[in-house]
């Protein structure tokens, strides 16, 4: 009996869902918003841990691997002590630390 073939329709290669467009892109936003903010927490628990309460008030951003710290602390010392417990950190990539040094006390208002 001869060997007939017929006609093979061509298959295109599958598409992952991130490749045809139809991945959720706002669950790829949630999920890189939880790693921020894993991240932040580590940050923040680093600065407790090293420099106790006096650290706590220090705001924390993070944008793509950089941790920007911005706020006052009491000396020198604090602030190099933030940039210190910020680069032990895993997944800090890069620090910009713009703590402010208090230069002295408030004055005290006179009644």
């Amino acid at each position: 009996m001869p060997l007939t073939i017929s006609p093979v329709k061509p298959v295109s290669p599958s598409k992952t869902p991130i490749e045809s467009g139809s991945h959720d892109s706002h669950t790829i936003h949630k999920a890189n918003q939880r790693a921020v903010d894993e991240l932040r927490a580590r940050v923040q628990q680093a600065l407790l841990k090293i420099a106790g309460q006096s650290l706590r008030a220090v705001d924390v951003q993070i944008h793509e691997g950089l941790v920007r710290l911005s706020g006052q602390v009491l000396s020198y010392y604090q602030k190099q002590l933030a940039t210190a417990a910020v680069l032990s950190v895993d997944g800090v990539e890069q620090l910009q630390n713009d703590l402010k040094v208090a230069t002295g006390r408030a004055p005290h208002a006179h009644s």
